[in-house]
């Protein structure tokens, strides 16, 4: 998904945890085809064979004009909750945030402005 970038494992793991149903989005290939090199397998001579994971952590494709925008904080809301934590009566520090809204523009599809890859209400031309 757009919104989802494969070499971060932090973004993955959440696309794991947010868009993925076990029962339909899970599927376990056994005794396939292996390497010499897996550790898990033993004794070493079923090593040419194992079994591999498929997860769909990606947006059902049925459901995007109504799928929910991710949410995410702005850092100037972190920043200024944080600097009125202790005067809201709040225990201890402002919690660490690790990744706050980016500045760039997300696809999100709305209902009635479905259009891969255009803006809500962006018509193509």
């Amino acid at each position: 998904d757009e919104d989802v970038d494969p070499t971060n494992m932090d973004e993955v793991i959440w696309a794991m945890a947010s868009r993925s149903n076990p029962i339909d989005d899970i599927d376990i290939l056994r005794n396939t085809w292996s390497t010499w090199l897996d550790p898990t397998q033993n004794p070493p001579e079923n090593r040419p064979y194992g079994s591999k994971v498929l997860i769909n952590a990606c947006k059902d494709h049925r459901h995007l004009p109504v799928f929910s925008k991710r949410t995410t904080l702005r850092k100037e809301i972190y920043d200024d909750v944080a600097a009125r934590w202790q005067k809201l009566g709040l225990p201890d520090k402002a919690p660490q945030v690790r990744a706050f809204e980016e500045e760039s523009v997300s696809v999100y599809h709305e209902i009635g402005g479905f259009e891969p890859g255009l803006q809500p209400g962006e018509k193509k031309t």
